[in-house]
């Protein structure tokens, strides 16, 4: 009879069978570990940038997103491999030149989906990096005020038509 009572009592215990929640949603976008050239570095000719994240990430989206400044006639070509983001400059490299590569959101954490969104990546060709700045303002005639997040496109050309026909020299955002 004891055995059957410790039986009864193991098999009638009061744990219940439930999901995993998982904890809390993982809200940070991805973070840079390192890039390779580093950042801001002078006399550049290698043409493939590593970006090293901290956590596995997905890029579906940056092709449309990637700013590269200035342009490339080519687009580049992107590779992922584990946690590392390889970007290949299909164009050649101008000399004497600073570049400006911004991801613009199109870097993701494989699992949420969380944006990088403020990353610029910056290295010259040249012995120095240039400012990389041109002030003005980008202003709503219509709405009176400031424009955030705007692309703004420079051509070193005064053609009328250079908009429809070639890629812009510089591109930002305000």
């Amino acid at each position: 009879m004891k055995n059957f009572l410790l039986l009864l009592v193991l098999f009638s215990s009061c744990a219940s069978i439930q999901t995993l929640d998982g904890g809390e949603k993982d809200k940070t976008p991805p973070t840079v570990l390192s890039v390779s050239p580093e950042n801001r570095s002078l006399l550049v000719k290698n043409k493939t940038i590593i970006y090293e994240f901290d956590e596995y990430i997905k890029a579906s989206k940056l092709n449309d997103l990637l700013i590269v400044s200035p342009s490339q006639k080519i687009n580049p070509v992107f590779v992922i491999k584990n946690k590392k983001l390889f970007v290949k400059l299909q164009d050649s490299l101008l000399e004497n030149t600073t570049y400006s590569i911004q991801l613009n959101g199109g870097v993701v954490d494989n699992n949420e989906g969380n944006p990088l969104e403020l990353f610029d990546y910056v290295f010259s060709t040249g012995n120095y990096i240039d400012s990389l700045k041109y002030q003005g303002y980008v202003y709503s005639f219509l709405k009176k005020q400031p424009l955030e997040n705007y692309s703004i496109q420079l051509y070193k050309t005064l053609k009328d038509s250079v908009i429809f026909k070639e890629k812009p020299d510089y591109i930002t955002k305000s």
